[in-house]
């Protein structure tokens, strides 16, 4: 042995060549530990021997017939050479492994254990000898369902989740109530039916929109649409992808600054904004005020840019009809009396046509009965209007007019021709007058047609006397 080696075991070394005996023996001088090899050509074996605490030879390790399998002697592994793992058995009480091998096993619970009942790693995975589980150092894989031990706690199914069919079940004792889903869908399911949905977007709806979806009700393909409510990914809520959608989610209601939104087919049609309803068309929709109406403030619009212009009301029962914040018409229902229609435009239009087939215009006019004066009471023009009928009313104190005057322009130039008819007058003369004094009293003025400035025109002259006189006139015309 060189100068400076440790020291060395001495071991006793033996070799013979008989069948079935030691061919070679290597032990410890002064203990009895040897290995012991026999025969390898006729069924020899390799021996492992031990001393035990008392001091006698112990076998720890027996392997006979190296070419086709090993053999354990104390604990009876058999198998295919060692590549076979330890089962509970090699770890009993009293057993040479337990005994040599584990220092510590309190924490061993051997208790009801069987054959196979141990994990062993393989290739970088734990793995249970039956099978069931693999454990990849971040991942537990089950072969079967995990389930609570109460009989009405929670329970992992191992099969393929669907729209009907729940995997995440928080009762077993209800296996068709829970979660399941398939691709970027997420089912709530009860009794078998889903009635609620999370997913990702849809044709209707863009990869970043998520949304919340409840079933309960017809589908889409029915004809009629489950509500869901979206939540938008990246960009902001738009008309075509609302945030409470229905159906195939371009129909609901989505908040876009201080505007509630309503879209019908991905088109926006109305809006909530203030104390206004509007039409989804920008400027020119319709709109609906929350305020009081009266005959001169409208709070139904046919055009969100003329709020003066709509439908007021003039009291109960009575509609009125708005036009530049002036009512020009009022529709009123009163009891069981008639009911009315009040115009209070100066001009009606009757007919199709540009300009209309017939008009009928009113029109007042106050005049001073003295000095004796001429006075254009009625004035329509000659390029639209063909011919007349002036129906006027005059009235002076106690003295009342009435009487028709007709008339119709043309020729070149234009001049008019007239006819008065059907005079009526409060009261009547009675005896000659005096010099001054009316033909007739009740007839306070005279009248003629003429054309002038375009215009065809009804004149009034006074006939004197004191006080004014009011003519009402009611011009029914026709157009060239």
């Amino acid at each position: 042995m060189p100068e400076g080696s440790p020291s060395l075991q001495q071991v006793n070394i033996q070799l013979q060549q008989f069948n079935g005996q030691d061919v070679a023996r290597i032990g410890y001088i002064g203990t009895s530990a040897e290995l012991v090899l026999k025969n390898f050509v006729h069924g020899g074996f390799v021996e492992l021997i031990v001393e035990n605490a008392a001091g006698a030879e112990e076998t720890l390790l027996r392997a006979s017939n190296l070419a086709a399998g090993g053999v354990l002697v104390n604990n009876t592994l058999t198998g295919s050479g060692f590549e076979r793992v330890l089962t509970t058995s090699d770890l009993g009480t009293g057993s040479p492994v337990t005994t040599h091998a584990l220092d510590d096993h309190s924490d061993v619970v051997l208790a009801g254990a069987a054959d196979n009942d141990m994990l062993y790693r393989s290739g970088g995975n734990w793995i249970d000898t039956a099978g069931g589980l693999t454990w990849d150092g971040s991942t537990l894989v089950v072969t079967g369902d995990v389930q609570a031990a109460d009989a009405t706690g929670p329970i992992v199914v191992n099969e393929a989740a669907t729209a009907i069919n729940p995997t995440l079940i928080p009762n077993r004792g209800n296996l068709t109530t829970g979660v399941g889903g398939v691709t970027d869908k997420m089912s709530f399911i009860v009794e078998g039916q889903e009635i609620a949905r999370i997913q990702a977007g849809s044709p209707q709806q863009p990869e970043g929109h998520k949304k919340l979806q409840f079933i309960i009700g017809p589908t889409p393909a029915a004809g009629g649409g489950s509500p869901f409510i979206s939540f938008p990914g990246s960009g902001s809520p738009q008309k075509g992808f609302p945030t409470l959608a229905f159906g195939t989610g371009d129909y609901g209601f989505w908040k876009h600054s201080n505007t509630l939104n309503v879209g019908l087919a991905g088109i926006r049609q109305w809006q909530f904004v203030g104390d206004q309803f509007r039409g989804g068309t920008a400027g020119v929709g319709p709109v609906l005020y929350n305020e009081v109406p009266t005959t001169t403030n409208p709070t139904v619009n046919p055009n969100q840019n003329d709020d003066n212009t709509g439908l007021g009301i003039g009291g109960l029962d009575a509609l009125s009809l708005i036009a530049g914040a002036a009512e020009i018409a009022r529709f009123t229902a009163v009891g069981f009396a008639p009911d009315s229609i009040d115009l209070n435009a100066p001009t009606i239009n009757i007919g199709a046509g540009s300009p209309s087939i017939a008009s009928i215009v009113t029109g007042q006019t106050t005049v001073g009965g003295s000095p004796i004066s001429t006075t254009t009471i009625a004035s329509h023009s000659i390029g639209r209007y063909r011919s007349v009928e002036f129906k006027v009313q005059s009235v002076r104190g106690n003295d009342f007019h009435s009487t028709n005057v007709v008339g119709i322009h043309g020729g070149s130039p234009e001049f008019a021709e007239f006819s008065e008819y059907g005079s009526l007058q409060i009261p009547s003369f009675f005896g000659s007058p005096s010099a001054g004094s009316p033909n007739i009293s009740g007839a306070s003025a005279t009248y003629v047609v003429d054309v002038s400035g375009g215009n065809m025109r009804l004149r009034a002259t006074s006939r004197g006397g004191s006080g004014t006189i009011t003519f009402k006139v009611i011009s029914t015309l026709t157009s060239v």
